[in-house]
């Protein structure tokens, strides 16, 4: 029995590209286009790999192991701190 191919239509590439830069995970695309999870991590990875093939420049094969979450903004510290002083304030409230 052969290994029988998966072949995406158009309309579902493009609604997994679309999810994929909202942000959406693997399995909750998967859940929105019907298909299984491996499926769409199949998917990807070809997708990627097809990028860096043909735009290695652009596309950089990712290093392995966990990636470094990048520095936050001024801005994005200054609402942490603001979120703690509320959390902070309605603690002492309670107390």
């Amino acid at each position: 029995m052969a290994r029988e191919v998966m072949r995406h239509s158009d309309e579902i590439r493009e609604k997994m590209l679309y999810l994929k830069n909202e942000g959406k995970s693997n399995l909750e695309i998967s859940e929105a286009v019907g298909l299984t999870h491996d499926q769409v991590k199949w998917f990807f990875s070809n997708y990627y790999a097809a990028l860096r093939k043909n735009n290695p420049e652009q596309y950089p094969k990712r290093k392995p192991g966990r990636q470094r979450k990048p520095e936050p903004t001024r801005k994005e510290l200054e609402k942490i701190i603001k979120e703690q002083k509320k959390l902070l304030k309605l603690y002492e409230d309670a107390v």
